[in-house]
C-alpha cells in the first residue's frame, strides 16, 4: 500500500508501461457512457470526510485510495476546497492520484476527473489513465491529457477492454508537482468469473433438457 508522498511521487517517476493490447482510452466533453453499476457519492447513506478505503468494498466491490493512502475524502468540494466550478454534490478527493481496485475484473470504466496538473510538457503535468499490475507498475496507460481545472476543459474518460481482456486495479493521475485530483460519477461493468460462466451454462443445459 502506498500510505506516504515519498513512496507516491517514486511511483509517478518509476511506472513502465506495456503494450495497451485491446484496452483503449478516451476523454471528452460529453458524457461518456453509463455501465451497469454506478457510485456517484450522492447514495443515501454513503461515507462523507475522510473515507477508509474498503468504505465502498462491501457494497460495490470496490477499493479507492490516493497516494496519501489508505483513504479519500469524500464531500461537497465546491464549498468544501473553495472550488466554485467542481458539482456542488459530492465528489471524492486525492493527492498523488486515486486508486480503484476492483474485486471483480471490470471490462468498461467510465468517471468524471478534475486534476491541477496543466498541459501535458517534457517538464510534467498532464493526466493519464494507467491499468496497473499488483506492483503498482504500468501494463497499459492512455494518452498524457489536458485536464480539466478551474472550469475548462474535458471531464469525461471511458477505458474500454476488448479481445476478452479486463483489468481489477486503475490509477488516475496528474503528472505535476504536487496533483490533486477529483473523480465522480464513477461507472463500470464487471466480467462474470469463469466458474459463474461454467455454472450459468450447466443450468442452460439442464433447463432445456427438463423442456425436452
Amino acid at each position: 500500500m502506498i500510505r506516504n508522498v515519498t513512496l507516491a511521487a517514486g511511483l509517478v517517476v518509476g511506472l513502465t508501461t506495456a503494450a495497451n493490447a485491446d484496452y483503449s482510452f478516451s476523454q471528452s466533453a460529453d458524457q461518456a457512457p453509463t455501465y451497469s453499476t454506478t457510485l456517484n457519492f450522492d447514495e443515501p447513506g454513503g461515507p462523507t470526510g475522510v473515507v477508509d478505503q474498503t468504505a465502498w468494498q462491501a457494497g460495490y466491490g470496490l477499493q479507492m485510495f490516493d497516494g496519501l493512502g489508505p483513504s479519500t475524502f469524500v464531500g461537497d468540494l465546491n464549498s468544501t476546497l473553495g472550488y466554485p466550478w467542481l458539482p456542488t454534490d459530492n465528489s471524492a478527493f486525492g493527492m498523488f492520484g486515486i486508486y480503484l481496485k476492483f474485486d471483480t475484473a471490470v471490462d468498461h470504466l467510465s468517471f468524471q476527473a478534475w486534476d491541477n496538473s496543466g498541459d501535458p510538457s517534457p517538464m510534467g503535468g498532464g493526466f493519464s489513465v494507467l491499468l496497473l499490475n499488483s506492483d503498482f507498475s504500468s501494463y497499459a496507460q492512455s494518452d498524457t491529457y489536458t485536464p480539466a481545472w478551474g472550469g475548462i476543459g474535458d471531464t469525461w474518460y471511458d477505458v474500454q477492454a476488448g479481445g476478452g481482456d479486463s483489468f481489477d486495479f486503475v490509477l488516475v493521475t496528474g503528472w505535476g508537482f504536487s496533483p490533486e485530483t477529483v473523480i465522480d460519477n464513477i461507472s463500470w461493468t464487471t466480467v462474470p468469473a469463469p466458474g459463474s460462466i461454467a455454472l450459468f451454462g450447466v443450468a442452460l443445459l439442464g433447463n432445456r433438457r427438463r423442456r425436452s
